[in-house]
């Protein structure tokens, strides 16, 4: 980091209500700490900075050998694929040298193929074995004493050395990422609050994490690496994180390993506190996090990346589609610079008639969809159930600059008219779907009316919308504006 950013930090309990300082200090913290970072890469923490509070990412985590396996079970249940590839370069079943170096190579082809042909990101962890071991599960999370650590990470030493080299193996491949232009979401040496890695509740874990940094920013000339700092979430087993934190020069994203369903928002405000308004996020969990509470409570998290097979082990069928259906959930397809254009809605205002040819104003509200079906019963005690009318107006705002083709499902008749220009017109009773067809401009309002009407029997409406990019659905409150 700069010596602007430590003069800015010195100022912090001085300043921290100071509006001046406040923006000076932001823009400080959103470049990445090595000062030789990609264009690429500092643009993506730029954009991670700028969608903040706005989505939050769909990620998922796949193994070494199989890199689209989950992804692909997301897709088959939710029409969607995550927009974060998890990706691992440890080796934990036993592998040789040669099988390792494979299976990393076949992962690194197959992630970069995929980041370049469909726009999505990466992160990649690292369960390093015990130095100088074999590739198994147990020497992950072989028993260390500190005097042991303490001679890995002593210069010079026959561990250090051994380190070193491990360290350089996975080097290779994320040069390979680098030399296509691909930025990284590094989370190297993960819940070392915790005691079940070598590297655990180690008092000097900081002279891990600064080893690796320099090899890679300044041996290596590893400019595409995003570095996440990433503990568990704080419990009877994991101590506090701030015992741990590597601190800001090195430091571009910190994280939280949550499982359990242990979305304390303790542990948000926490991290968010550490980390002195850098970006946060989840590196691992388990159980899917409730969209709801991280829209309203929690949404500093910039990603989150559910854990290989707990994808189906640990969540049902409708939590993960719940999950990818929600709009405020960002997957593959919809690109960052798509998210500034998320609006934030509060849905389309209805003027509610007695008579079919909106004779009398009944009464009115914002309505923050328009996905209604009252069967036979009334709207309220004031209206219906039969011979009523309906205008809703206001605005709807486009994410992509496409042909939207928007559908009204309707009994009885429907009209839809946007930018002033009527686009759907089925006047008349009866149950029937009705669609027309809008060019519109990503971001941009456009004023919307649609008008409806119920004779006599059964009474439903709905509004959807769908293109080239966007998937069938509602058209969701955040798009609409009632003025």
């Amino acid at each position: 980091m700069s010596n602007e950013f430590w003069e800015l930090l010195s100022e912090a309990n001085e300043k921290s209500n100071d509006t001046a300082w406040k923006d000076k200090y932001r823009k400080t913290i959103t470049k990445p700490v090595n000062p030789n970072a990609t264009t690429s890469t500092s643009a993506l923490l730029s954009k991670l900075y700028s969608i903040q509070g706005k989505t939050i990412i769909s990620g998922q985590h796949e193994y070494l050998e199989d890199s689209k396996l989950f992804s692909n079970q997301i897709a088959s249940k939710t029409g969607y694929e995550p927009m974060l590839k998890g990706m691992e370069f440890g080796g934990i079943t036993g592998q040789d040298a040669t099988t390792l170096a494979n299976f990393r190579g076949w992962l690194t082809d197959a992630c970069i193929s995929w980041a370049k042909s469909k726009g999505g990101m990466l992160t990649a962890t690292y369960h390093a074995p015990y130095p100088g071991s074999t590739n198994t599960w147990s020497n992950v999370q072989r028993k260390t004493t500190q005097a042991e650590f303490d001679q890995i990470v002593t210069v010079g030493s026959a561990m250090y050395n051994k380190l070193i080299s491990d360290i350089d193996s996975v080097a290779v491949y994320l040069k390979k990422i680098q030399n296509a232009d691909i930025p990284v979401l590094w989370r190297p040496y993960h819940e070392m609050n915790g005691d079940w890695f070598w590297w655990g509740k180690k008092s000097n874990y900081k002279k891990l994490w600064n080893i690796m940094y320099d090899r890679y920013t300044n041996y290596h000339k590893l400019n595409n690496l995003i570095w996440v700092w990433c503990p568990n979430a704080e419990n009877q087993y994991a101590e506090d994180i701030s015992k741990y934190y590597v601190g800001h020069d090195s430091t571009d994203v910190l994280a939280l390993d949550i499982y359990n369903n242990d979305f304390k928002q303790s542990h948000h405000d926490k991290l968010l506190k550490v980390g002195g308004g850098k970006l946060i996020a989840i590196g691992e969990n388990g159980e899917l996090p409730n969209s709801d509470t991280i829209k309203s409570s929690q949404n500093k998290y910039s990603w989150f990346l559910t854990w290989g097979k707990m994808l189906t082990d640990n969540n049902k069928d409708n939590a993960i589609i719940n999950t990818y259906k929600d709009s405020y959930v960002l997957k593959l397809g919809q690109q960052l610079d798509m998210v500034n254009k998320i609006a934030n809605g509060d849905g389309l205002k209805g003027e509610y008639y007695s008579g079919v040819n909106f004779d009398k104003l009944s009464f009115t509200q914002i309505d923050p969809i328009i996905n209604f079906n009252w069967g036979g019963g009334k709207v309220n005690n004031t209206l219906g159930p039969d011979n009523f009318s309906v205008k809703w107006m206001g605005y709807i705002v486009p994410l992509y600059n496409e042909e939207y083709t928007f559908a009204c499902g309707s009994d009885d008749g429907i009209r839809l008219t946007i930018n002033n220009q009527k686009i759907i017109e089925r006047w008349k009773n009866g149950a029937s779907s009705s669609s027309g067809k809008a060019v519109l401009e990503a971001g941009k309002k456009y004023p919307v009316l649609l008008e409806y009407y119920e004779g006599t029997g059964n009474a439903s409406v709905s509004l959807q919308w769908s293109s080239k990019s966007q998937k069938t659905e509602i058209v969701p409150q955040n798009q609409l504006y009632s003025q």
